[in-house]
């Protein structure tokens, strides 16, 4: 049987508990909400809060030398009411389309009692390419080992440093290969009446396909991975996201949004880079819920996440943003990130509202994650 949530995310959980998933894909902005919440207990003081520490240590400690994620005492005593927050019978969680961070991949497999898998795919290779096996104590921050289907290889990135040479791990562009690879790119948003077009008529774009596709068959990911000494995927970044900046600093636009984006706040992120500017620009959709508990804080009374009209008013306040920026730059000093970077002007959307960004509805207006495309956004900006 397959579920689905009413699609408002101030209900996702209510959802959940009624739904009682056992196998439950979802994404690192919702995993994150998850882990503040339950991190929560680790400062409850007395002893409930000892009991939770003492617990969560000792299973983290289990599951770096056994990969085992339960366990026969604390469970019972603990984590089972824990695991009520999913529903109480999730046994394997699925993450994608963005990097989860192994701490709080760690964390949650041992609260939730469930074996959390985050692999690596895209929707031209029927979304999995790679994924890590059960039991893999070492697992998290990694994406695992190659499908039997697929063949995987790097290949060399000289104007980023990355080469498949490099010690003590070899990186470069991910290219994969294999039956469940796409074979074309149609022209499908071109075309006026595409929408109504039957598959077998719609025209292969040759452009696109090339851009993608070598010679030998190989789909040019447009990530850069490394193997570690098992044999195993991990993402670090992304072919052609560097710009230059006035003061001649190279930022990696990508990897800003995907720091930020691991911040409870932030439940969408845009960084905007202007390369006649000295300075970043964030456009931050903040997530309802945290703005709420913000505002609250800021403003010294209580804000109902569910209240519209005050948060749309948080989003304008100066304070408010100030407290949000912040938090911004807490997060990116704890992952390194400096300069310009750690300085950039914010704008705080509505989060109630759906954000559409300047550009185009084609595949080549968005990146392979369906994030709007900054080459298209600068020009329908200059327009």
């Amino acid at each position: 049987m397959i579920g689905y949530s009413t699609g408002s995310p101030l209900r996702l959980i209510e959802d959940l508990q009624i739904l009682k998933p056992s196998v439950l894909p979802s994404v690192p902005r919702v995993l994150n909400r998850i882990y503040q919440a339950i991190s929560a207990n680790l400062q409850a003081p007395g002893l409930k809060g000892a009991l939770f520490r003492r617990a969560v240590a000792a299973k983290l400690e289990r599951l770096k030398q056994t990969g085992n994620h339960t366990h026969p005492f604390w469970d019972k005593l603990v984590f089972n009411k824990v695991r009520a927050i999913l529903g109480g019978r999730v046994d394997v969680l699925f993450s994608g389309s963005a990097p989860l961070n192994p701490e709080v991949m760690d964390f949650l497999r041992v609260t939730l009692v469930c074996n959390l898998i985050q692999g690596y795919g895209m929707t031209e290779n029927c979304g999995t390419c790679t994924r890590p096996f059960p039991m893999d104590a070492t697992a998290a921050g990694t994406v695992g080992w190659p499908q039997p289907v697929n063949e995987i290889k790097l290949v060399d990135v000289p104007s980023m440093g990355y080469s498949v040479l490099d010690e003590p791990h070899p990186r470069g562009e991910i290219c994969v290969r294999g039956a469940n690879c796409f074979s074309a790119y149609y022209k499908s948003e071109s075309e006026p009446s595409a929408s109504r077009c039957p598959i077998y008529l719609l025209r292969i774009d040759p452009e696109a396909t090339k851009e993608t596709i070598d010679e030998e068959g190989w789909v040019h990911t447009g990530d850069v991975g490394l193997v570690d000494e098992v044999g195993r995927f991990k993402i670090i970044d992304r072919v052609k996201n560097i710009m230059k900046l006035s003061q001649g600093e190279y930022v990696a636009l990508e990897r800003i949004e995907n720091v930020y984006a691991a911040c409870p706040i932030v439940q969408q992120i845009y960084v905007h880079g202007d390369s006649l500017q000295s300075y970043l620009l964030a456009i931050v959709i903040p997530d309802p819920v945290v703005l709420a508990k913000v505002a609250s804080e800021v403003w010294k009374k209580r804000v109902s996440e569910t209240d519209l009209r005050v948060l749309d008013q948080a989003v304008k306040d100066k304070e408010v943003a100030k407290a949000v920026l912040d938090m911004l730059t807490k997060a990116g000093a704890r992952y390194g990130l400096k300069g310009c970077v750690s300085h950039a002007p914010l704008l705080l959307g509505n989060p109630c509202d759906t954000v559409f960004f300047a550009g185009t509805s084609s595949r080549r207006g968005y990146t392979s994650r369906m994030n709007c495309s900054r080459s298209r956004t600068t020009a329908s900006r200059r327009r």
